[in-house]
């Protein structure tokens, strides 16, 4: 199963928001072959806030339990479509409330592919 994340964090740099995403990645990384970080970026919304792509390959075969192993060792909770595969998490209380594995994180989309 092939995952692509964004993942959204609050931090100063390029350097930095990678130096995150490896922190908050580093909970299910028993779960994953190999990962690259890609297109790290401000966020163009909100300022102090930077965006990174992660493409991971996945030791399981895809399906919504193996979605939600490698999801639940990056965050708590994640709202997931009707399938199963396609999930977000988000910290602000107001929305969901959910705690990442690094507490920089502040949003993530989740899509699991074949």
């Amino acid at each position: 199963m092939v995952l692509t994340m964004r993942m959204m964090m609050e931090c100063e740099q390029a350097g930095e928001a990678e130096k995150i995403a490896h922190e908050a990645l580093q909970g299910a990384a028993d779960k994953m072959e190999r990962y690259t970080l890609s297109d790290t970026k401000p966020y163009w919304k909100i300022d102090g806030w930077y965006v990174t792509v992660i493409r991971a390959t996945c030791k399981a075969e895809r399906s919504p339990d193996g979605a939600r192993e490698v999801a639940e060792r990056i965050t708590d909770k994640v709202a997931w479509d009707a399938d199963g595969f396609d999930g977000t998490a988000d910290a602000r209380p107001e929305v969901m409330g959910s705690t990442f594995a690094h507490p920089a994180v502040r949003f993530c989309w989740f899509y699991f592919a074949q």
